[in-house]
């Protein structure tokens, strides 16, 4: 359509000069229209929006369906007869330039007489001028239609991607449904092939008479095993009896002997130091402690009911309680500070409303507040915090407070640090036989202002040594010590005058009897249960009981006084 149009607009052609077109033009003449010309139907109109609406009414196939759109085949036509329109234009363009140049030239070779042809030569230039004003308009209806066209290729290549992008997810679909077909498919045929191999009624009743057998027998073997187990059970106990028994006698005979060692070696330290041991021992009612010591051998010889509670209230073992010192609880460790790390994900907990402290208790609570913020160990905070946890105060045994600090919500959140501690059996293993831990110790200074102690500390030869250092040189070879000297003034150390005397006077005959029998009693093996039975057995028997009063509130000064039993062996 485009192409017979420029076939015929007059004047196409760029390589006709202007002698060629003068006589078309002159025979054509009759046959131009003037105005706004129609591109399809060439019929000539007077302004251009009755030429618009011409076109509209005749020529313009409006918004085609969906199912007639333009395929590619067409856009690719119609972008091609736009180039060349663009084209032609380019040329019509040029003809008519160099048009006006000829006519430029004409005009100026022509004299004034010559006024027929200058009237031609203009009237030549008016019909060039009104076809370039129709060249133009047409170039504009094409270049919206060209405009028209690329919004519709636009648009269809929207269209296109849209279907291309909905065909790739249908035929992912597709693939998810066929792999889950085939993933159902197998699993049926397994569940068939299972139900295949399924036990048929007449196996399942012959497993259900097996099983009834095996039951029966596993019962019968479970009854022999428990008659077995309970015969077995009743020799232990007979066993462990017997052995518990031995082991009392047997820890009451390392006591005494133990206590005759000390005696002995009590015996040849100086005089002196015996007068003031003796002073030590000595109570209330005149009887010095070696007597109540010696009556407590002779009441305990024969079967034994000791246990720990009995050495607890005899005074044989010392339980602590609570240690006090100056130094303890006080502040905070001297160390570098702790750091915390949450995780990633932690979300901040906090208690918005507080718990009610009593009010009979909430003065001592707001005092021991008080000393740990003197201390450090707490800081007073007066803005609110991310983080916030309930206190909670624990009245003690000695009647103090202990402020606690519900921290449940903190340690779901923090990073532990992973570390194994060792057991109790691997600590054990570690210190078996061991008396002296210097672990990490190996070698170390022993700093002294005695100067004479240097040589002998430092000497590894007991025959170059006195026999009376003999036995401390000894007593020093386990360990690997260097003695230094240096003057008292520079050892930080407290002298014998700046010592507070003791209030309490302390035994070391005691203390070792103490560490030995807490030793013993610490290692028996002997089961809580057995325990309590010994409790319970020395608690009824009347002569045990004789014997705790006695030793509670000392020895009679005669011994008829006692029960028959307790002075059988007791020295006249």
């Amino acid at each position: 359509m485009l192409r017979r149009i420029l076939q015929m607009t007059p004047g196409k052609g760029g390589s006709q000069t202007a002698e060629t077109e003068q006589p078309s033009t002159e025979q054509n003449h009759d046959q131009t229209s003037e105005g706004f010309i129609c591109p399809q139907c060439m019929k000539s109109h007077n302004t251009a929006e009755e030429l618009f609406k011409h076109y509209d009414l005749f020529h313009d196939t409006g918004d085609l369906p969906a199912h007639m759109a333009p395929t590619r085949e067409d856009l690719t036509m119609l972008r091609q007869e736009v180039q060349d329109l663009h084209a032609s234009l380019k040329e019509e363009r040029w003809f008519s330039g160099e048009l006006k140049k000829e006519l430029d030239k004409v005009q100026g070779q022509l004299k004034p007489t010559d006024v027929p042809e200058d009237e031609a030569l203009t009237r030549k230039l008016n019909q060039a001028e009104t076809e370039k004003f129709n060249i133009t308009q047409m170039k504009d209806l094409f270049e919206q239609k060209a405009a028209q066209l690329a919004t519709e290729i636009v648009d269809l290549k929207c269209r296109y991607d849209e279907e291309r992008s909905l065909r790739l997810a249908s035929e992912q679909r597709l693939e998810r449904l066929s792999e889950q077909l085939q993933k159902e498919m197998a699993q049926n045929q397994t569940l068939q092939t299972e139900l295949l191999q399924r036990p048929g009624v007449e196996d399942v009743e012959l497993l259900q008479k097996e099983l009834i057998q095996v039951q029966t027998l596993m019962d019968q073997t479970t009854r022999e095993r428990e008659n077995e187990s309970e015969r077995i059970k009743e020799h232990y106990e007979q066993l462990q009896a017997n052995y518990t028994t031995a082991e009392a006698v047997l820890m009451v005979r390392q006591a005494e002997e133990v206590a005759q060692q000390i005696t002995q070696q009590e015996q040849q330290a100086p005089l002196a130091v015996q007068a003031v041991k003796q002073k030590r021992f000595v109570k209330k009612g005149g009887k010095p402690q070696g007597e109540r010591s010696g009556g407590q051998r002779h009441g305990y010889q024969g079967e034994s009911k000791c246990n720990r509670d009995t050495a607890v209230e005899m005074g044989l073992v010392k339980r602590v309680q609570q240690v006090k010192a100056a130094a303890v609880h006080q502040g905070t460790m001297k160390t570098d500070p702790v750091k915390i790390h949450l995780r990633d994900d932690a979300v901040p907990h906090a208690v918005h409303t507080a718990r009610r402290v009593p009010l009979p208790l909430l003065s001592k609570v707001q005092a021991e507040l008080q000393r740990m913020e003197e201390h450090g160990v707490i800081v007073k905070v007066t803005q609110p915090t991310e983080w916030c946890a309930p206190m909670v105060p624990v009245l003690k045994p000695s009647g103090a407070f202990r402020i606690c600090v519900g921290l449940q919500k903190l340690n779901e959140n923090l990073k532990r640090e992973t570390y194994q501690l060792p057991t109790t059996d691997e600590t054990l293993a570690k210190l078996a036989g061991s008396t002296k831990y210097l672990v990490g110790m190996d070698k170390f200074r022993l700093i002294t202002d005695h100067k004479p102690l240097v040589p002998l500390i430092n000497s590894k030869d007991l025959d170059a040594v006195p026999v009376r250092c003999q036995r401390l040189l000894m007593r020093l070879m386990r360990f690997n010590a260097k003695a230094e000297y240096a003057p008292g003034k520079t050892l930080v150390i407290s002298d014998a005058l700046s010592r507070s005397p003791l209030k309490e006077s302390y035994s070391t005959t005691e203390a070792v009897i103490a560490s030995h029998v807490n030793a013993v009693t610490h290692s028996w093996p002997v089961s809580q249960s057995k325990l309590d039975r010994i409790r319970t057995a020395t608690q009824e028997d009347p002569q045990l009981q004789h014997v705790r009063k006695l030793i509670r509130d000392g020895w009679p000064k005669r011994t008829h006084s006692a029960q028959r039993a307790v002075t059988v062996n007791t020295p006249a």
